[in-house]
Parts: structure tokens; sequence; C-alpha cells
């Protein structure tokens, strides 16, 4: 039998499970990151108004550390300044939730020894997991896009910052796709996918805090920072794209290898 028999149908059933929470983080991520837009077009309708709002937000040692720098000082440049890296923090919290229900605390309850009784694959768990995580990013990914457009933001900027936002959500699902494999509990593989979530959004933070003159290689490390390192509406690095993907699928590789051989 495939290690991944059955992968399908426990797809399916955790979707169902999940039908209210998934929506409910999808809707909120996308609300907050585009009533930003929708905030900052109201309160600078100029571009004068928003230099001059860009000039002080970018010297300030506190915003800095929080938002990041400003690339731009355009309404598209401060709603991704404002929340973008928020948002990836958000969206690396959703698939963290997503991974560790449906894999370890599973376990706990023993439904996955009930589902494995059956024809499933030993990989099949962990791969629908991931698999609702995944979708629930593409679908936060499309319709952050969708909603900053509808504002009148650019289309490349717009898609740019929704898949930085949508790759912070990947790499935290492989992420927490290892700590359930290690953990010995579902909260300790929560606690300690947390923990690895805060220590990059730090990283983000020194490095920003200081400003040009910073520590600013801390923020190329973290894969918070990369939603603000793609400069969405300041000459877009399509490239950095790239990173979060080769964290992905080389931590997915991991937490395959050790949930073949951890039991």
């Amino acid at each position: 039998m495939s290690t991944l028999a059955g992968t399908g149908a426990l797809a399916k059933l955790a979707g169902r499970r999940d039908r209210i929470m998934l929506p409910a983080w999808v809707y909120l991520l996308t609300a907050l990151v585009a009533g930003t837009a929708y905030s900052f077009r109201k309160l600078y309708p100029t571009a004068a108004g928003r230099a001059e709002f860009a000039a002080t937000a970018g010297h300030n040692p506190a915003l800095l550390s929080l938002y990041g720098p400003l690339y731009g000082n355009s309404i598209g440049s401060l709603t991704a300044w404002r929340y973008g890296g928020f948002a990836a923090l958000g969206a690396g919290l959703m698939s963290i939730f997503i991974v560790v229900r449906h894999t370890r605390a599973d376990e706990e309850t023993g439904r996955l020894e009930l589902v494995g009784s059956a024809a499933v694959g030993r990989h099949a768990p962990l791969a629908a997991a991931a698999a609702i995580s995944l979708t629930a990013n593409a679908v936060l990914a499309l319709l952050l896009s969708a909603g900053l457009i509808a504002l009148g933001l650019p289309a490349a900027g717009s898609i740019s910052l929704a898949l930085a936002i949508a790759g912070c959500g990947l790499v935290f699902t492989a992420v927490a796709a290892i700590t359930a494999q290690v953990a010995a509990t579902a909260r300790s593989a929560r606690g300690v996918a947390f923990g690895v979530l805060g220590a990059v959004y730090l990283l983000r933070a020194i490095g920003d805090s200081g400003g040009a003159s910073g520590p600013r290689w801390l923020t190329w490390l973290s894969p918070v920072g990369w939603a603000e390192l793609i400069r969405s509406f300041g000459g877009i690095r399509w490239w950095v794209l790239a990173l979060p993907l080769a964290v992905t699928l080389a931590a997915a590789g991991a937490a395959g290898v050790l949930a073949a051989r951890r039991d």
C-alpha cells in the first residue's frame, strides 16, 4: 500500500472539520490588509501628505522595529509597510494551527489510530494536513490580490505582496509538520512552532530597528521579513519568493523523513 493512500479522503474530512475556522482566518487577514489600504487612501489622499508621513516613519526606531522600512510612499507601499509583516505572521499562525490540529492533536485523541487501522498510508495524515494548509494559503493569496486590485492598487504589487504573505504560511506549514513529529503533545508541538515564529519575527525587528545602518542581514534570515524585502510596491524583487519555496520544500522533506522513522 502506498504511504499516501487515503490522503484525499482525509483532506476532505479535515476541510469539513475546519469549515468555520479556515474562512474566519482568511477573512480576518484579508480584511486587515485591504482595510489598511482603504484607510490610508482616506487619511493621506495626496502624494505630499504621504511623503511627509513616510519621511517621519522612516526615521523612527520604534516604527522601524514594528513595521520595517518604507519602500516608497504610495498607498500600496504604506499598506505593505503597515501590515505586510503582521499578515505574514498571521498566515504562519494559521498554518501552525491547521497542521498540528490534524496530526499530533489527532494522535492524542486516538483519531489517527482509528483511521490508521483502515487502508490509510503512513504519510497520509501529514500530507492531508499540509494540503489543507496549502489550500488555505492559496485562497488567502487569491483574495488578498483581488481585494487590493479592487481598491485600485497596482496588480503586480498586490500579487507579489499576497504571494509573500502566503509564502510565510507555507514555511510554517512545514515547520509545524516537523514539530508535530518531534513533540510529545499537541500543546508542545504548537509551542515549539510558535517559538520559531516568534524568533523569526524578532530577527526581523532587530534587523530593521537600526535602519540602513543596522544589522539588516538579520531580516534576510526571517520568513516574516521576506514579505517586506520583496518590496511589493517599490521595485519588486520577484526572486525573493524563491526563499520561502526552498525552505518549505526542505522542511517538508525533513518532516516526511521524521514521520517515517520516529516510531
